[in-house]
């Protein structure tokens, strides 16, 4: 743990063992514990399991361990988040393919500001995984309380996920407290974008 600062080995070692170890991406560990009886759906205090920090932390290996002895691929942190919204943003896409073909829920809807995996994709430019999202059926037009996913990746400045939410059928037109997609790129710098949104 020597590259990782105080407050992560902290946070890692008040952890329960299954889920620590997933999310140190200790696949031995992970099936040891497994076979000595530990749950595969082992959450800590805040509801987080072994299935969210493994797929949030893009350990694949252990995703598809964790998946393999039952977990459940739905489960709730205490604030609604299921594997696959946490780890929507930050993961990869052998991850989030996993979840989805597990039968991980692509519109799902955190309830306190209506996050969904398409949006927090978006926002975080991760284009293999807003594809993924999109096979999947994830509408291009729902919006969370910030808005639409089109508007998050043009605030975010990814071309990549912008062209993707285009080619799916997003609305270049809607608008969120009087702005377009165009414009919130135009505000954060992003001209390529804003270009590509207002259709040229």
């Amino acid at each position: 743990m020597a590259d990782l600062d105080p407050d992560d080995v902290r946070w890692l070692q008040e952890l329960p063992p299954l889920v620590r170890a997933a999310a140190e991406g200790d696949g031995a560990r992970v099936r040891e514990l497994l076979a000595q009886g530990s749950s595969a759906d082992e959450s800590d205090e805040r509801g987080w399991t072994a299935l969210h920090a493994a797929a949030t932390r893009r350990h694949g290996a252990v995703v598809a361990d964790l998946l393999q002895a039952g977990a459940n691929v739905d489960s709730l942190t205490n604030d609604g988040f299921t594997p696959l919204l946490n780890a929507a943003g930050p993961s990869d896409r052998h991850c989030v393919a996993a979840l989805l073909n597990a039968g991980a829920d692509p519109h799902v809807r955190e309830p306190r500001h209506v996050w969904m995996p398409l949006g927090r994709a978006a926002e975080s430019g991760n284009s293999d995984v807003l594809a993924l999202l999109l096979h999947a059926g994830a509408d291009p037009n729902t919006a969370d309380n910030a808005g639409t996913a089109l508007m998050a990746a043009a605030e975010a400045g990814s071309l990549e996920c912008v062209e993707a939410l285009i080619a799916a059928g997003a609305d270049r037109t809607r608008r969120q407290d009087g702005e377009s997609a165009a414009d919130l790129a135009r505000k954060h710098g992003f001209e390529e974008v804003a270009s590509r949104l207002d259709g040229a």
